[in-house]
């Protein structure tokens, strides 16, 4: 070849084109070739693909396309494919179907583009005849048979789309057509599944639904043929797919085929599946409502789901039904009977109830409702298990989990330390025995020993000799204290339940958690007297006398502490509080004083340092009054060694409490007020407290008197310009009698000053006693009451028809008193009637009332003060929100010192909008 040719490629001419006669003898060739394929495609299809050349099909398929007789080919495929596998379906499956009866969609005009839900009518579930055939023998055989169809089908055109590879690359594709293989999937859809001659459609649906029946039901099922039947279904494709327009039908023995994009799988055997699912879990959760209990129902749902969860992952049903699956079980199973069931769930929850239990029950349904769409079931669980523990909650505690002591009677409380009966009387004293005794009462000389008190009186004694036990009944709380304790272990009770189920139920789910948080807010303050239980609950478990180790009364400190984080009424808890430490501290019954020191710092962390000023102060008197008191005994010491008068040589011992007016609760008869100095004589203690009024005049034995005297001189010279006000209702005395043998009576102050006119007279008359000893009224009865009518009678009352102590009754000295014990501890009675108790509780209101609108006042002029003026709306919101840490306000009470303030001028209204305030400055 010389460099001046060139080479030129020309196309392969077309078969025909080449000389006279070339048309007729192509069409011929074509026509040749077409024969062989669609030959050969009928002996692979007989299973005798060993006599054919594959070289020549594959030669003869390559010809054709060349030629663009693509079309041709693929129709006469077409043609050839559905022939045979009509023959197949009329020989093989026609004649099991006949045999089989199953279920068809009950009426023909079912809108099959609708969603599953809404053709749930048009099924049924599988009768027990047609669960025997279908779900049994029968159904395996047919359905093995339309495998063993479509495996057949499937290897004959693996075998085809080989010899057909040219046409696929290079025409079918090219023209974005169905390749060899899809055409074939296409036949089988439309001539094999859905044929208009053999209902193989419905019978092989019918067949697998009552297999998933049979399996649900715990039947032997065939596992194999039912994954791989779903497995030919999904390799089927698209549904409604026509590309070469081949007009498909679209009504197959009454059913209408969906015209929309959806897969074989859907539409022929999802939707049934799902519809016919909702059904049967319909009718089996009915059943079981029927025979199980809640607790059982969910587990056995929980069961059901795990099961159909399995089916999905291991290819009983496609993967993509899960969702629409498990959907299906929640809405028929789950929130079809959410009121019934969760209404059972949370019917045994209670405090007593085992935790497993209750984790097992509350945890199941809270996992179970919250795989539900729209969280609707978790709504309705957390208002159930809400109300269910308001119930709970508010209900009065049957019991208290806390052991409590025995009442004493009336309230009274005697405590002694054994010695022996020949005791000698105090040197430098008059021994006086029963006969004609000219002093039968004294009080104790001891130097300032102290020792703890009971629950109801502070004491200094001088410790005895001898074996010591105790009998004290005053360790018992009283009818206020054990209601208390049986109410904070009650919330307490209910707060551990709450904890339980939302960490190990709910897993601190916030919606879970805030609506706990809101119920466990109304049972604490559901209780009026929520304040003053938890005061008193704390008051016992920090007690001296409370006879428990200290791990349980830290415990109990904790919890009660956890309670009063959610208290509202937190002011009126100050000042119960408040009361029940002044009591402590002042009768010296303190467990410690770090446990004291403990719980304020506590209770400070929690609503702030202005919230624990007072009891602060509180424990700093008490510091300083044992400072004073050491001081003053030194001083008492000078005094009696140079004094010349004899009352107070040979006089008792003093010690004294000095309490700062603004600190100290101003309370009742058995209570100290806002300030107080306690006084006693020496062995004894005796507290005087600031009155809003003048102090009573209680008439002192002269010993006692003369020492007061002595104190009141020693603290004008170290504190000028301090007022004391002697107040005798929380004091004790230290007493010694002469009966049959001396007994050494710790009793209050009143009850010391009572006792000390026996050495006048043997016999006095309830009004020569309010006369003589200026003691008031009240508390003159309670004292008579605790020496004449309880377990201890140093005292005989005449008459004895009540315990009540009356205008003219008389009181003697009893001379025949006896007691196993030498030293008797007798405490006050307080609060002997509910109408006293209600008395002093309604007087602590009115001072947090009082309160209250002094707070109110300040807020508002705080807040007025910075923003000079403030609708009305505003104001209230502000105020409100200042005052809340310290208790929930109304906003009437707002709106009154509003008004108040506008009448003291530190307020005015807009003269353009009256709902508007302006400060005056």
């Amino acid at each position: 070849m010389s460099s001046a040719q060139k080479l030129k490629i020309r196309p392969a001419r077309a078969p025909g084109s080449a000389g006279p006669g070339g048309s007729s003898a192509s069409a011929t060739a074509h026509a040749d070739a077409m024969a062989v394929v669609t030959s050969a495609t009928r002996v692979i299809y007989t299973q005798s693909a060993s006599t054919l050349s594959f070289e020549q099909i594959y030669r003869n398929a390559y010809q054709l396309t060349l030629a663009r007789r693509g079309d041709q080919l693929c129709s006469a495929l077409i043609a050839t494919l559905s022939e045979l596998l009509k023959a197949t379906v009329d020989d093989r499956l026609a004649p099991l179907i006949t045999d089989l009866s199953f279920p068809v969609p009950s009426t023909t005009s079912t809108d099959a583009d609708a969603a599953p839900s809404s053709t749930a009518s048009a099924w049924t579930v599988a009768s027990p005849e047609s669960l025997a055939a279908l779900g049994g023998d029968q159904g395996r055989l047919f359905l093995a048979t339309v495998l063993g169809v479509w495996d057949h089908f499937v290897t004959t055109m693996k075998l085809v789309s080989d010899v057909l590879m040219y046409l696929d690359k290079n025409y079918l594709i090219e023209r974005r057509l169905p390749t060899s293989w899809e055409m074939g999937l296409l036949v089988f859809r439309d001539h094999g599944l859905r044929s208009t001659s053999t209902n193989v459609r419905g019978a092989l649906r019918a067949c697998l639904l009552a297999q998933i029946q049979a399996d649900r039901e715990g039947l032997v099922t065939d596992q194999g043929l039912i994954k791989r039947a779903i497995a030919m279904l999904v390799d089927l494709g698209d549904s409604a797919a026509d590309p070469l327009r081949l007009r498909h039908p679209t009504n197959i023995f009454g059913e209408s085929l969906p015209t929309t994009a959806c897969s074989v799988y859907a539409a022929d055997f999802e939707r049934a599946f799902l519809a016919s699912s909702g059904l049967y879990f319909a009718r089996k959760s009915t059943d079981m409502l029927a025979t199980l209990d809640s607790a059982s129902y969910l587990q056995r749902v929980d069961e059901i789901l795990a099961h159909e969860d399995a089916r999905a992952a291991t290819g009983g049903v496609h993967r993509s039904t899960r969702a629409a699956l498990m959907r299906t079980i929640h809405d028929t199973m789950l929130v079809a009977h959410h009121a019934h069931v969760l209404a059972g769930v949370v019917a045994p929850l209670a405090l007593a109830s085992a935790e497993n239990a209750v984790e097992a029950c509350l945890g199941r349904a809270y996992r179970l409702y919250a795989q539900v769409d729209g969280k609707v079931g978790l709504e309705v669980l957390r208002k159930a298990v809400v109300q269910k523990i308001r119930d709970i909650g508010c209900a009065a505690p049957v019991e208290a989990t806390i052991a409590i002591g025995r009442q004493g009677m009336n309230g009274g409380a005697a405590g002694a330390t054994e010695q022996g009966d020949d005791d000698e009387p105090p040197a430098g004293g008059t021994p006086i025995g029963t006969s004609a005794p000219s002093s039968i009462m004294s009080v104790g000389s001891a130097a300032g020993a102290t020792a703890p008190a009971s629950s109801s009186a502070a004491a200094a004694t001088k410790p005895a000799r001898g074996r010591t036990g105790t009998a004290t009944a005053g360790d018992a709380p009283d009818q206020a204290s054990s209601e208390a304790l049986k109410w904070v272990s009650h919330v307490v009770g209910v707060q551990r339940l709450i904890n339980h189920v939302q960490l190990r139920c709910f897993a601190s789910d916030p919606l879970f958690e805030r609506g706990l948080h809101d119920v466990e807010t109304v049972v604490i303050n559901h209780a009026p007297r929520a304040p003053e239980y938890l005061a008193l609950f704390l008051d016992h478990h920090l007690k001296r006398s409370t006879k428990q180790s200290d791990a349980d009364a830290d415990a109990a400190v904790k919890n009660a502490l956890s309670v009063f984080q959610f208290l509202q009424q937190r002011d009126e808890f100050d000042r119960f509080y408040s009361q029940c430490l002044s009591r402590r501290l002042l009768r010296k019954s303190s467990a410690s004083d770090e446990a004291e020191q403990s719980v304020i710092a506590q209770l400070r962390s929690m609503a702030g340092a202005q919230f624990t000023v007072r009891m602060e102060k509180m424990l700093t008197d008490m510091a300083m009054s044992a400072e004073i008191a050491a001081d003053f005994e030194v001083h008492r010491r000078v005094i009696v060694a140079t004094t010349d008068n004899p009352l107070i040589a040979t006089g008792p011992g003093l010690i004294v409490n000095v309490l700062t007016s603004a600190s100290w609760p101003v309370g009742g008869t058995a209570s100290a007020s806002a300030s107080a100095l306690a006084a006693a004589p020496e062995g004894s203690r005796a507290a005087a407290e600031l009155a809003a009024g003048p102090a009573a005049a209680v008439v002192y034995p002269d010993a006692v008197r003369a020492m007061m005297t002595v104190f009141e001189e020693y603290y004008a010279k170290r504190f000028s310009r301090r007022v004391l006000t002697w107040m005798p209702s929380l004091g004790t005395a230290d007493v010694t009698a002469y009966y049959k043998a001396k007994r050494e009576l710790s009793v209050t102050t009143y009850t010391m000053v009572v006792l000390m006119l026996f050495n006048r007279h043997d016999t006095w008359t309830y009004e020569d006693m309010l006369t003589e000893t200026g003691i008031p009224a009240p508390e003159l009865k309670r004292t008579l009451q605790s020496v004449s009518v309880g377990k201890v009678a140093l005292l005989t009352k005449s008459p004895m028809t009540s315990k009540a102590v009356n205008a003219g009754d008389t009181f003697t000295f009893n001379a025949s008193f006896t007691h196993k014990m030498t030293r008797i501890k007798i405490a006050a009675i307080v609060g002997t009637t509910r109408a006293e108790g209600d008395a002093d509780r309604a007087s602590v209101h009115a001072d947090v009332d009082q309160e209250r609108r002094h707070l109110v006042d300040a807020a508002i002029v705080r807040v007025m003060k910075a923003r000079r003026r403030l609708v009305h709306n505003e104001l209230v919101a502000e105020v409100t929100r200042i005052v809340t840490p310290r208790f929930i306000c109304q906003p009437t009470l707002i709106k009154k010192q509003i008004e108040t303030l506008i009448d003291r001028e530190f307020l005015e209204r807009s003269p353009s909008d009256t709902r508007e305030y302006h400060y005056v400055a």
